[in-house]
């Protein structure tokens, strides 16, 4: 929506010259606030006088509601230019508050430059600069072309490519300043992309295209000649959208969609960060539905899930919210860098009576420590163990290994 400090980059150049003249020659009479930031004025346009109605939100300035009773065919005619900027500009006693209020910014020189040259020169000028730059041409296109992207896997992979290709030509390796041109043309291509098909990601092939997608943006990070994050971030906001899609999708859809990650899981590019999002879904589902679709995300073992150690906590905390421990403490796997997550799995164990296993991994725990204040810890909880289950040689045993670190 136009706002009163920026109106004349919300409006049409034409439409917003004619109501700058407009109010300029005082062709703007008898305005009115009826109710709240709600104002009404009659505006003369050569014979005729037209009604124009503006509201204003008062701390943002943002016009939420306007009406004009003349025939022009644009949004924002020239008579609720010159109204709006009745108010913005100069005030009247009913008015004069949002003007105090309201300090518009000088305009820079190519601001008053662009606003006084002729249509055609400007014209001219943007199609010479086309030729020299074919991005500005490309993002040109993708502002004002409108949305006619179809969902088809082979033509959005070639469009991805298209746009990185008039980036790097025929280089290979991906600097800074050229990833970030790349980004440019991406964003809003990729955007249309995923609005169209993040809704309807449960019906058949959708998620196919999706992936291809990604496919596609994962080749391009092999040839990163940069350390910048950018690309990670990129990747970020793509998967915040797909989670958020799939999380307000309604159960039965959402069901299908995990359904489908879990099958096809094993050939994903990104693979760890969709399993992240499968784990914080499973738990949104009533308990049957969240067992079953836990089942089916558990066979992944050992073929997928053995590698993935990244996802280590997000499986333990689903396991535990899903009180699903005693069935699957065995794919509760150490962490080498995480001791706050070892020795709270092991007291978990220890509570379920899982002994054996709460020994292997505390020992295994243990290796990958170099606290000692955790080792001492992890120590505790295997004498713990040996104690309850009255096995004096190992309580013996790893007393003595546990008097070396205190």
């Amino acid at each position: 929506m136009p706002n009163l400090k920026n109106l004349e980059k919300e409006v049409a150049i034409t439409y917003y010259r004619k109501g700058v003249e407009l109010f300029e020659k005082q062709k703007v009479r008898e305005i009115d606030e009826e109710g709240s930031g709600n104002y009404i004025a009659f505006v003369d346009d050569g014979k005729n006088s037209f009604d124009v109605q503006i509201k204003i939100n008062s701390k943002t300035f943002d016009i939420t509601e306007n009406n004009c009773d003349c025939s022009e065919s644009t949004p924002f005619c020239q008579h609720k230019v010159a109204v709006s900027l009745q108010i913005a500009k100069k005030g009247t006693i009913k008015t004069k508050v949002i003007a105090n209020k309201l300090k518009m910014k000088k305009k820079s020189k190519v601001e008053t430059l662009l606003d006084n040259t002729s249509e055609l020169d400007l014209r001219n000028w943007v199609l010479e600069l086309f030729t020299k730059d074919k991005s500005i041409a490309i993002q040109f296109s993708q502002r004002f072309e409108g949305d006619n992207i179809l969902l088809d896997k082979d033509a959005i992979i070639q469009k991805t490519n298209e746009l990185a290709k008039v980036v790097l030509g025929r280089k290979k390796f991906i600097q800074l300043s050229n990833l970030i041109k790349i980004f440019e043309l991406w964003k809003p291509f990729h955007e249309n992309i995923l609005n169209k098909i993040l809704p309807i990601l449960h019906e058949e092939h959708k998620l196919l295209i999706l992936l291809s997608l990604l496919d596609t943006i994962h080749e391009y990070e092999y040839n990163l000649d940069t350390n910048s994050n950018k690309f990670v971030k990129y990747i970020d906001l793509i998967f915040e959208k797909i989670e958020n899609a799939i999380l307000v999708s309604n159960e039965e859809n959402r069901y299908k969609i995990l359904s489908d990650l879990i099958k096809n899981i094993k050939k994903i590019n990104y693979r760890t960060r969709f399993l992240i999002i499968i784990l914080k879904t499973i738990e949104t589902f009533p308990k049957e539905k969240s067992d079953k679709i836990f089942f089916e995300f558990m066979l992944l073992f050992p073929s997928v899930l053995r590698f993935e150690y990244s996802i280590k906590k997000e499986l333990y905390i689903t396991t535990m919210k899903l009180d699903k421990l005693p069935s699957y403490y065995d794919k509760i796997l150490p962490s080498v860098h995480d001791d706050e997550y070892n020795t709270q799995v092991v007291v978990e164990l220890i509570k379920y009576k899982i002994y054996d296993y709460g020994i292997t991994f505390a020992l295994e725990a243990i290796k990958n420590t170099d606290s000692y204040k955790n080792k001492i810890k992890l120590y505790t909880n295997i004498i713990q163990i040996y104690s309850e289950l009255g096995d004096k040689i190992n309580t013996n045993k790893y007393q003595k290994l546990f008097a070396r670190y205190i």
